[in-house]
């Protein structure tokens, strides 16, 4: 029972999660099984989960008190227990990243076709032009939210007045971004024996930034210089960088900002490697 994929994935849970994925199995809308919130309370009331706190026979015996000890049962019971904290695991993600939630809301606002869609539309694109972020996953964003705008007012008419501008801008700023943050990452792999991967559009995209076209996309220009940077050893752009990723550190997440940082003294280690100057970021 211990070395199980369901208690597994409850030691990774942090005090918090547990709690409400304890909360979870009791509520008739997550789960109907009285069993299933049974072994779940058995796991989660031990101070640590051991093999020995673990014991199946024990677990059979809080859950199932008048029943003979069935090594059938206690598993089919486990995979429900899985089951159910599987999705809570889905649902937990997505109340805790809420930008996700007004497009899923709109999705089936269009669905259902209600006449409060024009105005989650609204306020969802007042949220986001408000976000402080502007990596490529605010693009994205901003993509899927005027899809479902055009879904919206094209329902009834061909709609030619929209501004399918919008749409190519989210589009290209999310792909161009990703094309060369993902090209960076692949190239800095492959310098340490990974192997060479394939991006058939990194041409198009080192092209569209060169143009200065999306001069002023803050993850275009700082993942076209970081390229350049690593993969033409150039100073000078990789100077270009170093003066502009602190000024627009807020405009990222924490883990892409990391990314970036790390890049950058992958950079740096290259350079004190071959005896070229080393940089103060390192």
């Amino acid at each position: 029972m211990y070395e199980s994929k369901l208690i597994e994935q409850i030691c990774k849970l942090n005090k918090t999660e547990k709690h409400y994925f304890l909360k979870w199995t009791k509520s008739p809308i997550a789960n109907a099984r009285q069993d299933v919130i049974q072994l779940t309370e058995f796991i989660l009331s031990k101070r640590s989960i051991t093999a020995q706190t673990m014991d199946k026979d024990q677990a059979f015996k809080y859950v199932y008190p008048k029943k003979r000890f069935s090594v059938q049962q206690l598993r089919y019971v486990m995979n429900y227990t899985l089951t159910c904290l599987d999705a809570f695991l889905a649902y937990y993600y997505w109340k805790n990243h809420t930008h996700l939630e007004p497009l899923h809301l709109i999705a089936q606002q269009q669905k259902l076709n209600v006449s409060t869609i024009s105005n989650t539309i609204k306020k969802t694109q007042q949220t986001y032009n408000q976000q402080t972020i502007q990596d490529s996953q605010q693009s994205l964003l901003h993509y899927f939210l005027a899809n479902e705008n055009y879904a919206y007012l094209s329902k009834n008419s061909r709609h030619e007045a929209f501004d399918f501008e919008r749409i190519s801008n989210s589009l290209h700023h999310f792909a161009i971004a990703e094309v060369l943050r993902n090209a960076c990452l692949a190239f800095s792999v492959e310098q340490v024996g990974g192997n060479k991967a394939l991006f058939p559009l990194l041409e198009v995209c080192i092209s569209l930034y060169k143009s200065k076209m999306y001069a002023d996309v803050p993850s275009i220009e700082i993942y076209g210089l970081l390229y350049s940077a690593l993969t033409k050893n150039d100073d000078d752009d990789f100077k270009k960088l170093f003066t502009i990723i602190f000024e627009d550190q807020h405009l990222f997440s924490d883990k892409e900002w990391k990314d970036i940082i790390l890049l950058c003294i992958n950079y740096c280690i290259k350079n004190l490697n071959v005896s070229k100057k080393g940089f103060a970021l390192y």
